[in-house]
């Protein structure tokens, strides 16, 4: 399918609904996701290696004291910008104590301190 088409079908901006949508109906595991300024990227799925990566990480700060529910992986993270909301799943995210969750999944961007 060439861009063209596949474009033909994307709405004009995407919604973090929209992007929760694609995610969803993906059979083959690619990562989409959107800037605040409404780029979109579409990433293959993770091999092997980057997920032993990722969960050498996550060994590495559970060894070093961070609690469970501090270190999320692949967490919907929404990112504010001044004319709309990016979307992105990071590997691993450290939040903050008492973590909310937004109605719609995604979760607010937050500092650790």
């Amino acid at each position: 399918m060439s861009a063209e088409a596949v474009g033909m079908h994307m709405p004009p901006v995407v919604t973090l609904n929209d992007l929760a949508a694609m995610i969803a109906a993906d059979p083959h595991g690619h990562r989409y996701e959107t800037s605040p300024e409404g780029a979109l990227s579409v990433m293959p799925p993770p091999d092997s290696e980057h997920a032993e990566t990722a969960s050498r990480l996550l060994v590495w700060l559970a060894m070093g004291g961070w609690p469970a529910e501090q270190i999320l992986q692949a967490a919907a993270v929404r990112i504010p910008g001044p004319t709309g909301d990016g979307g992105r799943t990071p590997d691993l995210t450290l939040w903050s104590p008492g973590l909310s969750r937004e109605a719609s999944g995604w979760l607010s961007r937050t500092f650790c301190s």
